[in-house]
């Protein structure tokens, strides 16, 4: 866990300072500032800096003269060499148990090597949480950034917002398109099902991974399961929740759309520990299942920190699974089953999707899905942990 986390640091100060150098804002020619500056400037240790300043000398961006410091050089990197990034999560923690680097950091990690190993840069950017207002317009800015910057192609995360805000996500990857910028969206569609955009698409096997997941808990021997998912449902929840029904079905159970539980998932990216004890609550009171199956892990946490307040004990009185296997699942009071998405994998996928893109544009718009694996631990009765 700490070496994964040095690593990440490491290649975010790498890309601030390629985009320090396209940018303008250290000039072809001109010393950087030493690695002791840039240490306290991004509240790091020097070591952490000097790696990121080597990975800039490997590419040829800057140049070590002895005795004098570390030097710009006449950048190599131009305008068809640079790709664009529009997510959020990447510094999403989970409640309470630790700083652990998130899957969407090791996600984008990985792109950013692949990206580079193939003469790319990835410029990396970070949209804030909270008021989705906020949200909105500075995801608008930083595709109008992007643009202007003319980048090769955008890794586009859409963004998860209520009704009022949907059509942000369409403007953005139309945006990108009609300035000739290639998209690739992670993990999910501009479009919910059954529509389909025109854009391709790298994410986990969001369907197939919840039929294996609830198929699971049905096997332990669970016949009442219930669903938990935020009230802003996007493409991959979509296909979440289907799974889930298709394995019902399956298993000859008929699903119920009462056991579907929505509820305000806000509380789960701003730190407000009593909304967050209200919704648990809210979720779990009248709730008549053996299961309880969780859009995510963060969700999932959340349930096993609050629910022996309400006097539930998992997995003795109701089992609980989530998806996505974030680094603390091991490590909850009850450690969580889930499913694994393989990170470093659809980090490379994405980035060798958006380059097959790049040289051939006309293609038809794919997904490309990679399966997630089934992580048994204790909060389905288990007890064994993996």
């Amino acid at each position: 866990m700490k070496l994964s986390e040095k690593k990440n640091k490491h290649l975010r100060i790498y890309e601030q300072l390629v985009e320090g150098i396209l940018q303008g804002h250290y000039e072809s020619g001109k010393r950087l500032p030493s690695d002791a500056d840039l240490a306290k400037q991004y509240g790091v240790s020097r070591p952490t800096v000097a790696k990121a300043v080597l990975e800039l000398e490997k590419k040829g961006m800057v140049e070590r003269r002895g005795g004098a410091g570390t030097f710009v050089r006449n950048s190599r990197v131009g305008k068809t060499s640079k790709l664009g990034l529009l997510m959020t999560r990447l510094q999403l923690t989970p409640p309470d148990y630790g700083d652990f680097v998130s899957l969407y950091s090791t996600v984008v990690s990985q792109m950013a090597v692949a990206a580079s190993d193939s003469g790319y840069v990835l410029l990396m950017n970070e949209l804030p949480f909270g008021d989705e207002n906020e949200l909105v317009s500075r995801a608008w800015e930083i595709c109008r950034q992007l643009i202007d910057m003319q980048v090769k192609g955008v890794f586009f995360m859409p963004l998860e917002v209520s009704g009022e805000n949907a059509a942000i996500n369409r403007r953005i990857a139309e945006a990108f398109d009609a300035a000739g910028i290639a998209v690739t969206l992670l993990d999910r569609d501009i479009d919910a099902p059954p529509s389909r955009s025109r854009f391709d698409i790298v994410g986990v096997n969001n369907e197939q991974g919840m039929f294996e997941l609830t198929s699971h808990l049905i096997r332990k021997g669970c016949r009442r399961i219930n669903f938990a998912s935020g009230k802003v449902t996007v493409s991959s929840v979509f296909d979440r929740i289907g799974g889930y029904e298709k394995a019902l079905r399956h298993h000859g159970i008929t699903p119920e759309a009462s056991r579907i539980r929505r509820f305000e998932i806000l509380p789960f990216t701003e730190r407000q520990a009593e909304a967050e004890r209200t919704a648990v609550r809210h979720l779990l009171e009248n709730m008549d299942a053996d299961a309880l199956i969780c859009v995510n892990d963060r969700t999932a946490a959340l349930v096993i920190k609050y629910a022996p307040e309400f006097g539930i004990r998992i997995p003795d009185d109701v089992k609980v699974a989530g998806f996505d296997d974030e680094a603390f699942c091991a490590y909850l009071p009850t450690p969580l089953t889930t499913m694994r998405q393989p990170s470093r994998i659809i980090g490379a996928e994405a980035v060798r999707t958006m380059l097959s893109r790049i040289q051939a544009p006309g293609m038809p718009a794919r997904n490309v899905l990679v399966m997630p694996e089934l992580v048994v631990r204790q909060s389905c009765g288990n007890h064994t942990t993996a």
